[in-house]
C-alpha cells in the first residue's frame, strides 16, 4: 500500500492526477477533430436548391446551453431554421445548419420562412444536409494548436512519471 505520508510518495500521486487531467484533456481536444474532418468531406457534398419551411429562436436544450444560458455574454436562444430539399427524385427536411453549434441570432433573418437559398447534401447519405459547410473562423488552428499542447503536456507528464517512479535523473 502506497503511503502519502512519504514525500515521494505525494509527489508520485500529485503527478499521477496531473498525469490522469491531461489524459482528459488530450481526450478533449481530440473529440473537437470531428467537426473539422467533416467539413473536409463536405466539401464534396452536393449544392442543391432548398425552401425554408420555418426559422425561429428557440430554446438551447443542450448541456452548452444550459452553461451559456447563465453568461451573460450569450442568450438561451439558439436559431433554428428547418428547410426542405430534393435529392435524387426524393424530398429530405433538415434543420441543422452547419457541423458546428451556432449561437448566431442573426441567421434567422437571412434564412427567413418562405424563402429560398442553397444547401449541400451528401451524396452517399442525402438525409445529412446543412445550410453552410463553413467552420467558425480560426476553428482549425486552434483545435491543432489544442491539440498539440496536450500531447506535449501528456506526454511530458508520462516522462516524469516514469523517471520518478523508477528514480532516473
Amino acid at each position: 500500500m502506497i503511503s502519502i505520508n512519504e514525500p515521494s510518495n505525494f509527489l508520485f500521486i500529485s503527478r499521477l492526477f496531473k498525469l490522469i487531467f491531461f489524459i482528459l484533456l488530450f481526450w478533449y481536444a481530440c473529440s473537437k477533430i470531428p467537426p473539422i474532418i467533416r467539413a473536409n468531406k463536405a466539401k464534396n457534398w452536393i449544392k442543391t436548391p432548398c425552401f425554408i419551411e420555418d426559422s425561429a429562436l428557440v430554446s438551447d436544450k443542450s448541456l452548452l446551453g444550459i452553461i451559456s444560458a447563465t453568461s451573460r455574454h450569450r442568450s438561451e436562444k439558439v436559431p433554428e431554421i428547418i428547410y426542405t430539399y430534393q435529392f435524387n427524385d426524393k424530398t429530405y427536411r433538415s434543420q441543422q445548419y452547419s457541423l458546428q453549434k451556432n449561437y448566431n441570432q442573426e441567421l434567422i433573418h437571412k434564412y427567413y420562412a418562405g424563402s429560398t437559398s442553397v444547401c449541400y447534401v451528401n451524396p452517399l447519405d442525402p438525409t445529412e444536409a446543412v445550410l453552410s459547410r463553413e467552420l467558425k473562423p480560426h476553428s482549425k488552428r486552434f483545435v491543432i494548436f489544442f491539440v498539440a499542447i496536450s500531447a506535449i503536456l501528456l506526454l511530458s507528464h508520462i516522462v516524469v512519471l516514469i523517471r520518478t517512479r523508477h528514480n532516473l535523473p
